[in-house]
This record gives C-alpha cells, structure tokens and sequence, in this order.
C-alpha cells in the first residue's frame, strides 16, 4: 500500500459565485482559509457560519479549504453539504484515512488558490473573528502572521507540548519565528504561495 495520500477533492460542485468574478475583487489578493477537520460534526455548522461571516464583508475573492482527515463521524457529510451551499467557495479535500493535522495542513496548501493563506482549527479554540487581523498584518508586509491563545481548553499544559503549528510554519519559506509562542499558534496566515506544499506522506 502506498504511504501517500489520495487527495480527493470534491467534484461535485456548481459553477462558481459570479459575484467573485467582479473587477474590484480581481484586482485584490485572494484568501484561501485552509481548516483540517477530524470529527469535528458538533463544531462544524457554527464554525463555517462565522467564517462566511467574516469573509463576506471583506472585498476580497476568498474561498474555504476544508480537508477531512479521516473522520469517523459525520464530518466529511456536513462539509460536502457546505460545498454545495457556496459554489465555488468552499472545496473540500477527503484524505484516504487519519494522517494528522501536519500533512492534513500540507494537502490543504496543495490544493489552495489563494494569494494568501490562512490556516484556522476546526475547533473553534481560535476565533475565526480574528482572521481580518491576520490580513491586516499581511497587507503591510509580512510574510507570516500568527495568532495563540494563552491557554487552550484542551491542553491544561497551555499548548506546551503541541508543536504543530511550528512544524507546518518551518515548511514556509521566509517564516519569521516568533520565540516561546510560536508552537502554540493555531491560527496563522502566509503570503507565500502554496506551492511550497508538494506533496502529503504519511
């Protein structure tokens, strides 16, 4: 069996929103929010509910990235539903089984068309709200933004020993370290092009 994914995005999607197809939008960079998903049904409604939300009012094309990571629930169900309620803004990626949110990252990045990238959890730990901030930060010239909570409900260390988010942002070229916090990021954003991501290997 081969140790590589199978990148499977969903195709069953209508043509694209012609309201991103307008010239002030085109000439702006697009967004891409990638969000890896593994059983995370109870969270998903309110979570793609605040990301349209933000993304709506913003000026810019923007689409959402979500890669189911292997999930056992209805996960991958409720994603393809959202696919079909927001034609051309929401693509989803199914991996062929639970690879883990690094290389689930990394499909996400392959599969991005976006100018710039932004990476959020499925969990809502992490305020989507907090995405225009990240934009923000890149509009004036960083390459790479981050953002952290002091503590996560899920970690009673505080994030010490999640180091995800420092393993996927030492893949991005030209990544500005952040030192002591930059293991605990769990919502970033990236003007570097996903291409830096080729490939998903388990």
């Amino acid at each position: 069996m081969s140790n590589k994914t199978n990148i499977l995005p969903f195709d069953g999607l209508p043509a694209a929103d012609p309201e991103m197809t307008r010239p002030d939008l085109l000439s702006r960079e697009m967004i891409s929010v990638v969000i890896p998903v593994y059983n995370e049904a109870a969270n998903l409604p309110d979570l793609w509910a605040r990301v349209a939300a933000v993304m709506q009012p913003m000026g810019r094309r923007w689409e959402v990235v979500f890669i189911d990571d292997g999930s056992t629930d209805d996960s991958l169900k409720m994603l393809r539903g959202f696919a079909l309620e927001a034609p051309g803004q929401v693509r989803v990626v199914e991996l062929s089984r639970n690879f883990g949110q690094h290389s689930a990252i990394l499909a996400g990045f392959k599969q991005s068309r976006g100018d710039i990238v932004v990476t959020l959890d499925a969990d809502l730990q992490n305020p989507p709200e907090e995405i225009p901030r990240l934009i923000e930060a890149i509009d004036a010239g960083n390459d790479v933004v981050g953002g952290w909570r002091e503590e996560r409900q899920d970690q009673p260390d505080g994030g010490r020993g999640q180091r995800a988010g420092g393993r996927h942002r030492a893949l991005i070229r030209n990544a500005l370290p952040t030192p002591g916090r930059q293991r605990n990021a769990a919502i970033s954003a990236s003007a570097v092009a996903s291409s830096t991501a080729d490939s998903v290997a388990a």
